[in-house]
C-alpha cells in the first residue's frame, strides 16, 4: 500500500488476529523502474497496463514505512 492509512488497518488486523506480518519492500531507484516499465511496454510482455505516468503519480503518493512498519519488512533490492 502506498500511504500509511491504507496500511494501518492491515498491521492492526494482524496483531488483533495474533498472525504474523511481513512486508516485503521492494526498493529501486525511479531511474530504474522507469526504465523497466518502459520496456515492458516496448516488448508488450506485461499484463499491466501501467505506464511511465502511472508510476510517477505512485511514486508521488508513496509514504515511506514508519517505525513501526519497519519492524515487519524484508527488505528487497535490485537484483
Amino acid at each position: 500500500y502506498l500511504r500509511r492509512n491504507h496500511r494501518a488497518p492491515v498491521l492492526a488486523l494482524a496483531q488483533e488476529l495474533g498472525v504474523p506480518l511481513k512486508i516485503v519492500h521492494c526498493d529501486l531507484p525511479l531511474d530504474e523502474l522507469r526504465a523497466r516499465v518502459r520496456r515492458h511496454a516496448e516488448a508488450k510482455s506485461d499484463v499491466s497496463d501501467a505506464d511511465v505516468d502511472v508510476l510517477e503519480k505512485m511514486a508521488r503518493e508513496w509514504e515511506p514505512l514508519n517505525e513501526e512498519e519497519q519492524k515487519f519488512v524484508q527488505e528487497r533490492g535490485v537484483e
